[in-house]
């Protein structure tokens, strides 16, 4: 099957090892696609749903499902996430998070943690991650949900602190890492990956692509990858 895979964010580009011929499209969805029916988009949660009245379920291959961090630059006075609530309701619109853009995961992540908590942490969203990152290593943004792939060098490095992840139990990456849920029950932000193509795909084509997505997640360099960066990997329809 002849396909154009538009790639949405370079982390799962780095994960399946895909990059010559690859469209890589932050603004791209399968609905943008919708009379090629040889483009397949490789999207996160927050694209997917966007563009989830165009797409036929059955076209939807998942890759892979994840957790975020919540990440903090040294220079903030807290240690833990009961420090960092604790800064910011003494501190309240003083503290900020930041995020790749407005109604991405880590948008929603940053304000379901502000709407349980019950603080004033002020949002400032970028224009992607590049800008983003700048900004919280040199210390003018303090707080940000980010995936593995991008935050797990930082966190190595010092250059920022891990205090949790969005998931329910722990991840093997990080043992020492604890839920949110751990300071703010219920709370949870999984993070998923999925192949998603026009609904009117041909059938054939949708279990072609769910075929050799499965035999690529079961790649030995694939699950190693996915286990490095704290995702596991599905390959299933």
């Amino acid at each position: 099957v002849a396909a154009t895979l538009l790639v949405a964010h370079e982390d799962v580009a780095d994960l399946l090892g895909v990059h010559e011929g690859v469209v890589r499209g932050e603004d791209r969805t399968a609905g943008d696609a919708e009379d090629d029916i040889h483009t397949s988009v490789l999207q996160g949660t927050h694209q997917a749903l966007g563009a989830g009245d165009r797409l036929g379920h059955s076209c939807t291959p998942f890759l892979r499902r994840g957790l975020l961090l919540l990440v903090v630059h040294p220079g903030v006075s807290a240690s833990s996430v009961p420090d960092l609530l604790a800064l910011a309701k003494a501190r309240p619109g003083q503290l900020n998070y930041a995020s790749s853009g407005n109604g991405t995961p880590y948008h929603m992540a940053g304000e379901l943690f502000k709407s349980m908590a019950g603080v004033d942490i002020v949002h400032v969203p970028y224009r992607g991650n590049s800008a983003v990152m700048a900004d919280l290593l040199a210390g003018r943004v303090s707080v940000m949900f980010d995936g593995p792939p991008t935050q797990l060098g930082n966190i190595r490095s010092g250059s920022v602190r891990a205090f949790a992840i969005t998931t329910a139990e722990r991840s093997p990456v990080l043992p020492d890492v604890p839920p949110v849920a751990e300071t703010l029950p219920g709370y949870a932000i999984p993070f998923w990956t999925a192949i998603f193509a026009p609904a009117n795909t041909p059938k054939e084509i949708v279990e072609r692509i769910a075929a050799e997505t499965k035999t690529a997640m079961q790649h030995p360099d694939v699950m190693r990858r996915n286990g490095e960066v704290g995702v596991v990997g599905i390959g299933s329809s």
